[in-house]
């Protein structure tokens, strides 16, 4: 059994949006989208802009229309093209745990000694935390959904976890945002970018 920790990640909710458009209103940076279910103050993460790079970052949704959210943000930079949105419970620290299972291979020629091959069934598991907004949509026991693990900034585990528990939960004093742990149980392959 192999287990790693680490202090940054992300649990993927939902399916990406494509940015339509981007509008800059000094501070506060309107984004267009041709639909979408997200409310205000859900933490969502921004990827593949171009032009206006400093919206490539993780965001809490301050607003939202029918087809459009606002997120805070000063910058000086025009939005050229592209990007995503997508709803993320950022990860402030984690564990994972995998192991493979070792297949006996010993027959009647193997003097009396066990023989195993190295490769059996794979698994993960682990535990991670995250901030999530107190009022909005909450991942529950039950739910699967993709989860990220990263090691430094280029190098990260995914895969998809069933989340198994939700567990110890911390308010913080003077903001909606809760501290939310979760158990999760791997189902499926876990990769090593």
């Amino acid at each position: 059994m192999s287990k790693i920790s680490g202090k940054d990640g992300e649990v993927v909710i939902g399916t990406s949006d494509a940015i339509e458009g981007v509008t800059n209103n000094t501070g506060d940076i309107d984004i267009d989208l041709t639909s979408h279910t997200f409310t205000a103050n859900q933490i969502v993460k921004i990827s593949d802009v171009v032009g206006m790079t400093d919206l490539n970052g993780v965001f809490v949704i301050n607003s939202i229309e029918t087809n459009s959210i606002n997120v805070t943000l000063s910058t000086e930079q025009s939005y050229t093209s592209g990007g995503t949105v997508i709803q993320t419970i950022p990860v402030t620290d984690w564990e994972l745990d995998s192991e493979e299972d070792a297949v006996e291979t010993t027959d009647s020629a193997n003097s009396g000694w066990a023989e195993f091959t190295a490769k059996g069934i794979s698994r993960f598991s682990g535990r991670l935390t995250g901030y999530i907004y107190d009022g909005g949509q909450k991942p529950i026991a039950g739910d699967s959904k993709t989860v990220k693990l990263y090691m430094d900034s280029d190098s990260y585990f995914s895969g998809t976890g069933k989340l198994t528990r939700r567990g110890v939960r911390v308010n913080i004093p003077g903001s909606e945002f809760v501290k939310q742990e979760y158990e999760f149980q791997g189902s499926g392959e876990l990769s090593e970018t």
